[in-house]
């Protein structure tokens, strides 16, 4: 939904491996370019599977791609104190954020 804050995603293509997928989005969306770090959890949400991926942004000069209107960073907190209208899917949110600050990331090899 148009104005409500998302993570950097999309959908695997055809080939494609999880990491190159999570890079490609991730760079299309932000004009980012990261290693990715470790893998977060894996999370269902209707019919979908979301696989969310770790990385340190050592620069924070994010771009908006495509359909992005923008891009903003809010620390973990700030996510948290966000009011449910204002994120697209609020139950999936909170819960990588409170995953991430669990620390319960799965170092990538």
């Amino acid at each position: 939904m148009r104005g409500k804050l998302n993570l950097p995603g999309g959908h695997l293509d055809q080939g494609e491996s999880l990491i190159g997928c999570a890079k490609r989005e991730l760079r299309e969306e932000t004009g980012l370019h990261l290693d990715l770090s470790g893998l977060l959890d894996v999370y269902m949400q209707g019919t979908g599977i979301h696989f969310v991926f770790v990385a340190e942004a050592p620069v924070t000069d994010a771009t908006p791609g495509g359909d992005i209107l923008s891009c903003e960073w809010l620390s973990p907190e700030e996510s948290l104190a966000l009011p449910e209208v204002d994120i697209l899917r609020p139950k999936k949110l909170r819960a990588i954020v409170t995953d991430f600050l669990a620390d319960r990331t799965t170092p990538s090899t």
